[in-house]
């Protein structure tokens, strides 16, 4: 009956044309921090990732977008052949998937009335409700039968990812330490205590963790990716490129870190772009950095999305002025008698469009702070979009909020300080600048 409950999940889950991401990465960009994948999907009794959504392939060029409903045109080449789906064929019908879920979901609620002392059916309910996302359900089921089960890791590994989902960082921590106390390799224990510590910034202790989880398997994509979140955080972008491109080749095999890589190589390279670098192909960097949002937003919509599509709109409108600086120049070189009208109207075009992105950036933000109110990053984001527009009081509501939600980012508290200093407020100014 549990194989049965399981393969009728697995049908449902890989029968989509797309399915839920297994995790959240949290992506930082006013003073260049960043945070970490929050772990792997909730594990069955062999430790293996059960979650098995549609698998994908990697191809330069593709009609048509995965996910959702057929559309038609050409997509873009993704930034150097990166990881685009190809279109799969005809979904199973919705109603077929439900009813398969349905009967997953009624097995495993008689199991556990019949077999309430059996683990497993307890973690395979839980990871079914985890997957409809309904995390909050989940994890009182998870809590309800922890202390029936003593030293069972993946329960504790399963009740700490939803913990960190849910924002208990202390206690996921306890369950994650548990577990390594028993087992101090256990593979999905490291991971996710390393993502809390990213979330910490203690970089280099979540490096150890992540070390000794690839000494075992360096076919781990979940590791890689966080291991290069970890030095992104550091600007330390050659390691963060090299880890990308270990996890890149073993995801795979492994279908639900590839929203996690997605979403790390689109913050890689709007974080090149931010470091000036010179050597690099800046539109491209934008160009791929677009594809690789756009296909991780169909994949799974999350708050931390909108963020880095706001950031990325913030970088084309960047690069246009940058260009529309440079025409300006080359304008000013030639004889009065050679300019014409058609430059002018070239002008206004490249201001539509800067005000188009312009608002675009706001959008992405306004509608990260509606899915995560707790999303900081989201509010010092808008804060310093209206720094820059000259909308003080606003800018400082946003950057309240932002060092209401964590008093221990320094880079929030210089931002408040600016925006005070601007509005002429020199006592709170002083005393924030202090305070950071």
């Amino acid at each position: 009956n549990l194989a049965y409950a399981q393969s009728l999940y697995d049908f449902a889950a890989s029968s989509r044309v797309t399915a839920p991401g297994t995790g959240r990465s949290r992506i930082e960009a006013a003073g260049g921090y960043m945070g970490g994948s929050k772990g792997t999907a909730p594990t069955g009794s062999s430790g293996e990732n059960k979650h098995r959504p549609q698998q994908l392939r990697p191809v330069v060029k593709v009609e048509g977008k995965s996910g959702g409903m057929q559309q038609t045109g050409t997509q873009e080449d993704v930034y150097e052949s990166g990881v685009f789906v190809d279109r799969p064929g005809a979904p199973v019908p919705e109603e077929v998937i439900k009813k398969a879920i349905d009967d997953a979901k009624s097995v495993l609620m008689e199991l556990v009335s019949n077999n309430s002392t059996r683990a497993e059916c307890w973690n395979h309910l839980g990871r079914l409700l985890f997957n409809e996302n309904e995390p909050a359900v989940a994890r009182m089921a998870f809590e309800h039968i922890i202390n029936s089960f003593p030293g069972n890791d993946d329960l504790d590994n399963n009740l700490g990812f939803l913990r960190i989902l849910t924002n208990s960082l202390t206690k996921a921590k306890k369950n994650f330490e548990y577990i390594l106390e028993r087992n101090p390799t256990h593979m999905d224990a490291l991971n996710n205590y390393a993502a809390i510590l990213l979330q910490d910034n203690k970089f280099h202790e979540a490096r150890i963790l992540l070390g000794l989880g690839l000494k075992q398997n360096q076919s781990e994509p979940h590791m890689w990716n966080s291991l290069a979140i970890s030095y992104l955080m550091q600007h330390q972008h050659t390691q963060a490129r090299s880890c990308i491109d270990e996890a890149r080749k073993t995801a795979k095999f492994h279908t639900g870190a590839q929203w996690s890589i997605r979403f790390t190589t689109a913050n890689y390279l709007l974080n090149v772009l931010r470091s000036r670098e010179k050597s690099i192909d800046r539109h491209d960097c934008i160009k791929g950095a677009q594809n690789l949002l756009e296909s991780v937003l169909q994949y799974e919509e999350t708050s931390d999305v909108h963020v880095a599509l706001s950031k990325l709109y913030q970088a084309r409108r960047q690069e246009l002025m940058r260009d529309v600086f440079m025409k300006r120049r080359r304008l000013q070189q030639r004889p009065s008698s050679m300019c014409s009208s058609s430059s002018d109207d070239e002008f206004k075009e490249d201001r539509a469009k800067a005000e188009a992105w312009g608002q675009k950036r706001e959008d992405h933000l306004v509608k990260a702070v509606q899915m995560d109110r707790l999303n900081r990053h989201a509010w010092n984001e808008l804060g310093l979009l209206f720094l820059e527009r000259g909308v003080l009081d606003k800018a400082i509501t946003y950057f309240k909020e932002a060092v209401y939600l964590d008093r221990n980012q320094c880079a929030v508290w210089i931002n408040l300080g600016v925006a005070y200093h601007l509005a002429g407020h020199l006592e709170e100014t002083k005393r924030v600048l202090e305070r950071a």
